[in-house]
């Protein structure tokens, strides 16, 4: 499929062929037809990509204190890696179009493939042929809307909801600063609900603009910077000054607040819906007691996580209007003909020149309102098939010879820097396919590290006879599928922790891994092959008395809202995180969990999340005895973490993984690497080796399988 690209280094613009995206449980594919630029938005964002680096740190000053505090934490190398990685990789643009549908996912309700939809949202409504959209985030377009009216959707919600916040009435008079396409929108949609409306901008363009007969957006309209503006608006509104004011534009600076200051009403209400300077003074603002409001984009259920990609609603009852109840709204008035947001549209540009769109937009030759992208209208008997491609291959790939012939599934940031550069680094590696559920990314991975082929199925890779090694490092909750699958391909399995969510998934795992599997299965277990555990399992290869373990991880903290926190997608700490420990436990003992006892740190702050601080009590079948204490509540300032082992009459302390301490009759000695040293290099060699030379597995499968059982039963005690 075609997509529009940005690269978020140097801000160039290209269209290019990439993968079509999947279609997940919670929305549904659509064939685009229209989309519109937002002239401000994707201008700001365009300009931020082709700044310096001394250029983007002064407009996303939030973001260089981000990469100050990762600096602190973990050095300057792997910081600026992350800054490099981030810079260079592809922008996708765009956030309010209209298409068809051509695939449903299963959790979806009342939609079916050739409905057309209005889509909106920054990461999924894009300037593409083809894109995921989540339920929450499309709406059927009534008949006789056109998919050009209906691109509009987006930027009107974010109209509609300014109105909203401000607290019109019949007859009332509101101020509107700022005559951009939200501006024009939130005009119409004023004009629609029988109010009086003013127009203030700083163009004489989008002045004249707004009251053209098909457009019908203001009743008066003035320029920001001409004479007497205050006495004239005053004038309009019979000295009263304006009921209400949006300000729907875009500044540097607060003189749009202070002009609204002057010529709001006694007790009005002031609505920010564009990016402005927020210095407010405390006159006239005070003395008027005006009501200051901020309008959060397209409305209630913007940057909830829970309602826009899990599909979750808000209860009409307790919520009237959230984003896509707005977006309903929006097409409503479309459909009585209240509002004409085509009006609006001054050029047509398609897929193949969207970049000579956005080169107007930063470098406007003429006036212009609105800029609409078009794509291909083919629809041939609603059969998605007729529509996508899952993968992208640059190069022939018949036969080839090398020992490993790899694909990664997921190819994040973790993986991109804990096992992409060893893997490059072997000989006789064939790096085959690489799968993302984003078709861009997919395709920059290709590219970045020279992958012969790019996709978003999965089915790619473990159908394909030129792929013998995959390695999944995808999220949680995929894991177990994608190595059922690989079993049953007869694949070699590289997954990162965990393999398994759920009881289901690790039983059905088990069934597949013996039914016959004779490849290298491997978890990403890393610490088990640092170089102090192996010196540590030379210390303690003759001992004959049990072991009494500490272990202890000085977490970070991590909102209720991630990912990783969610069940269902990444499993919670003690599935996704724990089970590492738990491993490292089996492998010091070299035994089997036989019992476990778990206390959670009881907080009333609703943001901790109770299996976030916990001591967890193992006894083994040897007679070892291990405490894990996890805890997100300590000081940033210590180290990650501490184990301390005893036995034998000896004691052993590992400090991070970078400092070794051994007691051992009345002497101790030390030793220290230069950096926290968890493995990961020997990890991926000895995983490779096992492949070249057909060696047995790097750990026992049914060790991989009772350290996950376990780790299960221990968060199936706090469910209790």
């Amino acid at each position: 499929m075609k997509q529009l690209i940005q690269n978020s280094r140097t801000g160039e613009l290209k269209v290019m062929n990439v993968p079509d995206p999947q279609c997940n449980d919670n929305g549904v594919l659509v064939k685009t037809l229209h989309s519109v630029i937002s002239t401000g938005t994707e201008r700001l964002s365009t300009q931020t990509a082709k700044a310096s680096l001394i250029g983007k740190a002064k407009l996303r000053p939030d973001l260089v204190e981000k990469v100050y505090n990762h600096y602190k934490k973990h050095g300057f190398i792997n910081t600026y890696n992350l800054v490099k990685d981030r810079l260079g990789a592809p922008m996708p643009l765009g956030y309010s179009c209209s298409g068809y549908i051509i695939e449903v996912g299963c959790n979806v309700n009342g939609y079916k493939v050739g409905d057309l939809v209005a889509c909106g949202g920054g990461g999924y409504a894009l300037h593409s042929d083809i894109n995921f959209v989540p339920q929450n985030l499309i709406t059927k377009v009534h008949s006789g809307i056109s998919s050009h009216s209906a691109a509009y959707t987006t930027l009107g919600s974010i109209a509609m909801q300014g109105v909203r916040q401000a607290n019109i009435s019949l007859g009332g008079t509101v101020v509107v600063i700022g005559l951009g396409l939200v501006g024009q929108l939130t005009g119409q949609i004023l004009k629609a609900s029988g109010c009086k409306v003013i127009g203030i901008d700083i163009s004489d363009f989008a002045l004249n603009f707004a009251p053209k007969k098909e457009c019908w957006s203001i009743d008066h309209g003035f320029n920001a910077n001409e004479d007497g503006l205050i006495e004239k608006i005053l004038d309009a509104t019979r000295g009263y000054g304006a009921d209400s004011i949006i300000i729907t534009a875009s500044s540097p600076n607060n003189k749009p607040l202070l002009l609204a200051g002057d010529i709001i009403r006694d007790r009005g209400v002031l609505v920010i819906v564009g990016g402005v300077e927020l210095n407010i003074p405390r006159s006239p603002f005070y003395d008027k007691e005006v009501e200051i409001k901020f309008s959060r984009s397209y409305g209630p259920g913007r940057y909830d996580k829970n309602y826009e990609e899990k599909g979750i609603d808000y209860p009409i009852g307790y919520v009237r209007w959230t984003e896509n109840r707005n977006m309903q709204s929006f097409l409503d008035l479309v459909s009585a003909s209240s509002i004409n947001p085509k009006a609006l549209s001054s050029k047509v540009f398609p897929i193949e020149k969207a970049d000579e769109a956005f080169n107007l937009v930063l470098n406007p030759s003429e006036n212009f309102m609105g800029i609409i992208i078009e794509y291909d209208k083919k629809i041939e008997n609603n059969d998605s098939t007729n529509y996508y491609n899952e993968s992208l291959n640059f190069n022939d790939t018949p036969n080839i010879k090398n020992d490993i012939k790899v694909a990664f599934i997921g190819l994040g940031n973790f993986a991109q820097t804990y096992i992409m550069p060893y893997v490059k680094k072997r000989k006789n590696i064939k790096l085959v396919n690489v799968c993302n559920t984003r078709g861009m990314t997919a395709n920059h991975m290709m590219k970045k590290y020279g992958f012969l082929e790019c996709s978003t199925s999965s089915q790619n890779i473990f159908k394909s006879k030129n792929i013998n090694t995959v390695f999944i490092t995808s999220r949680h909750d995929s894991h177990s599928n994608y190595i059922i699958n690989a079993i049953q391909n007869n694949k070699n399995i590289y997954v990162e922790k965990p393999i398994a969510i759920n009881r289901n998934q690790l039983n059905e795992i088990q069934k597949n891994l013996d039914n016959g599997f004779n490849s290298i299965f491997h978890v990403g277990y890393n610490r088990r092959f640092s170089s102090i555990s192996l010196k540590i399992k030379d210390i303690l290869k003759n001992r004959i008395r049990p072991l009494s373990i500490i272990y202890r991880i000085n977490a970070d903290f991590l909102p209720n809202d991630h990912w990783l926190q969610d069940k269902k997608t990444g499993g919670g700490r003690i599935i996704g995180e724990i089970c590492h420990f738990i491993d490292y436990i089996l492998f010091i003992t070299n035994s089997k969990v036989v019992n476990h006892k778990t206390m959670t740190i009881i907080n009333n702050d609703s943001n901790f999340n109770k299996r976030d601080n916990l001591h967890i009590n193992l006894s083994l079948e040897d007679g070892s005895v291990a405490t894990i204490i996890y805890c997100i509540d300590g000081s940033n300032s210590l180290s990650k973490e501490y184990i301390e082992i005893s036995g034998d009459k000896k004691s052993i302390v590992i400090d991070d993984f970078k400092k070794l301490t051994l007691y051992k009759n009345g002497k101790k000695t030390s030793s220290t690497n230069k950096t926290s040293e968890k493995g990961y290099k020997n990890q991926i060699n000895q995983f490779l080796d096992a492949i070249k030379f057909k060696n047995k597995q790097l750990i026992e499968t049914d060790k991989i399988i009772h350290g996950m059982d376990v780790t299960l039963a221990i968060d199936e005690q706090l469910n209790i």
